[in-house]
């Protein structure tokens, strides 16, 4: 498992950049006058590099490279611009990305008019009974306060509306949904979860932490087809960004699945939820990790990709969760909140259970990331 950890985060370091050696056929293309950044301490800056059949054959000094040119190479001056390895993201949920582009994106929107400019017109284009989906709303970009059910069913009143925030931390909903959901400001959230209620008692339309979840498990899933295509329409717009691995959360056997079909074009760290319960209660849970970790790595082999391409997919990590987020008051502080007196925040998992997860899933070699924000 280390031997596959330090191969995948290699490839993610960009390792393909660095040549082995030169070729013996000239490069399709050369670039010169670039400021190259190779990520390798033996030659950490070039000014110039040649690509053959998609692979970098040579980096170096723009004479050297030059010269390795035949009559067919292109030859690009980059004219003293920048050329990094690929990017990958260190913490990212892309799978969950393809719900705003069929539903709602409202990311770095400020004015509230406009999200239900946007929520309406989603509701025009939209099938009838369909759930709109989507959100990365950021109510801090503007005057600060939760939207609330009764703005949504201003504009929505018939079709359920779940729009994540831009954290993922909580959603805001509408009255329809809240129905669907058979949800009432009684129902029983987990704990660090919480339904908001507005000044009568009753549900505002914004649900904390695991609250999303007794709304979100009544939105019917999307068809394997329609994931799957997202999905790789996504990771193709995360290449033209220079993106080209993810440590990623979610969809694992949609991810597999792009690369059996050969669809790929991303690596993927993947993280696996961990345990809910106590490790040493259900040891099996344990090992359902490790064994769902040589499966997936079988299935990637089994594929011949790798050879060609080098790491693909492998399942890298457990997650685990310690608390919230700053902006709906669930992160653990040291001192009160300042704008909600005698409000600290609330565990979602309390230190102790955490510390004995970890401990539980290092010893089985699995690689632990925890998602902790709050002070204390």
């Amino acid at each position: 498992m280390v031997r596959n950890a330090l191969r995948m985060l290699r490839a993610l370091a960009g390792a393909s950049l660095l040549a082995a050696g030169p070729s013996l056929a000239a490069p399709d293309l050369v670039v010169l006058g670039a400021d190259v950044r190779t990520v390798d301490p033996k030659l950490p800056r070039a000014s110039a590099f040649a690509v053959e059949d998609g692979r970098f054959t040579a980096v170096g000094d723009d004479e050297t490279v030059r010269a390795l040119a035949g009559e067919d190479t292109r030859i690009l001056d980059a004219g003293g611009r920048t050329v990094t390895p690929g990017f990958f993201d260190a913490h990212a949920h892309v799978s969950g990305n393809s719900r705003p582009v069929a539903g709602v994106d409202l990311a770095y929107v400020a004015d509230k008019d406009e999200w239900l400019r946007r929520l309406a017109e989603a509701d025009d284009r939209m099938p009838a009974g369909e759930w709109i989906t989507g959100g990365g709303w950021d109510h801090t970009l503007s005057d600060g306060a939760f939207p609330t059910r009764r703005m949504l069913d201003g504009v929505v009143p018939d079709r359920p509306v779940f729009l994540t925030h831009i954290d993922g931390h909580y959603a805001w909903v509408n009255s329809r949904a809240l129905e669907v959901a058979g949800v009432t400001a009684q129902t029983p959230v987990p704990a660090g979860g919480e339904i908001v209620l507005d000044d009568a008692g009753e549900p505002l339309g914004i649900l904390l932490e695991g609250a999303m979840g007794v709304v979100r498990s009544a939105i019917p899933e999307r068809t394997d087809a329609q994931r799957r295509e997202g999905l790789a329409a996504m990771q193709r717009y995360a290449n033209r960004l220079g993106v080209t691995g993810l440590h990623q959360m979610g969809g694992l056997e949609d991810y597999l699945h792009l690369v059996e079909a050969g669809d790929a074009t991303l690596r993927i760290w993947y993280g696996q939820w961990g345990p809910d319960g106590d490790p040493a209660e259900d040891p099996e849970a344990i090992g359902a990790i490790v064994d769902r970790q040589g499966a997936v790595a079988e299935r990637v082999a089994a594929t011949g990709r790798e050879e060609e391409h080098g790491p693909l997919l492998a399942l890298g990590f457990v997650k685990l969760m310690n608390d919230g987020v700053l902006s709906a008051h669930t992160a653990v502080l040291l001192e009160d909140y300042a704008d909600r007196p005698g409000w600290r925040g609330e565990y979602i998992v309390e230190p102790d259970v955490l510390a004995a997860r970890v401990r539980r899933l290092a010893a089985a070699g699995l690689p632990v990331a925890i998602h902790s924000i709050g002070d204390a």
